[in-house]
């Protein structure tokens, strides 16, 4: 049963342009790939992962004021643990079902009438 959520997850996934085709890659793919770039520094791997799965460099000087990663980036950060509720998740899903862990500016202060 697990199974099937998890291809049926990825089957859905796969249709969303929004989800990068890499996160679906076989190892074969990631050696055939990596082949490709000609073993380069890792540095220069990672970047280059970051960029097949559109998500941001880690800014660890990042202020916590600041809205968080992009939607993808934290959704394959949720994908990353594993287990059959993990797996059966959808980006689509994720977008409609997990609003907590999506920003949104504070409202309390939005009536606040200042003095001059």
């Amino acid at each position: 049963m697990a199974d099937m959520e998890k291809m049926d997850s990825a089957i859905e996934d796969l249709k969303d342009e929004a989800v990068p085709r890499v996160l679906y890659w076989t190892v074969e793919n990631v050696a055939d790939w990596i082949e490709e770039l000609g073993f380069p520094d890792y540095r220069i791997v990672a970047k280059s992962i970051r960029d097949l799965l559109t998500i941001e460099e880690p800014d660890w000087t990042r202020s916590i004021s600041l809205p968080p990663r992009s939607d993808i980036g934290m959704y394959l950060e949720m994908k990353s643990a594993n287990g059959k509720t993990l797996d059966g998740i959808t980006f689509k899903q994720f977008n409609l079902n997990y609003v907590d862990s999506k920003w949104r500016p504070p409202l309390s202060n939005h009536c606040l009438i200042l003095p001059r």
